[in-house]
């Protein structure tokens, strides 16, 4: 603080597709199995169990998307209440790996 000048530094969260190098933990492949098809967010979360979204987003969500598990049905507009997440090939291969099936 100068004089009369005040100055505040405000840090912007990131947006919600800067997802980094986020590691994809044993855990978020294994809770890949859930997926059946497109799923809105809300629904993963009911069928993972897991309450908190912020917790979900950047625990399983964002990971899984970093690694290219998953994808979003609507990539130009992450915000969209329509959006959805389905298993990309890489994803199907790993969870396949993961039950002990063969890959097709």
């Amino acid at each position: 603080m100068r004089g009369n000048r005040f100055t505040a530094r405000v840090q912007r969260p990131n947006p919600q597709w800067d997802v980094g190098a986020a590691p994809v933990t044993p855990q978020v492949g294994q809770r890949l199995g859930v997926m059946t098809g497109e799923h809105a967010r809300k629904e993963l979360q009911s069928l993972l169990g897991l309450a908190d979204r912020e917790h979900f987003r950047k625990a399983y969500l964002l990971p899984a998307w970093a690694a290219d598990l998953i994808e979003p049905t609507q990539p130009d507009k992450p915000n969209s209440r329509r959006q959805k997440y389905r298993l990309t090939e890489a994803g199907q291969r790993l969870l396949q790996e993961l039950q002990g099936t063969p890959a097709s």
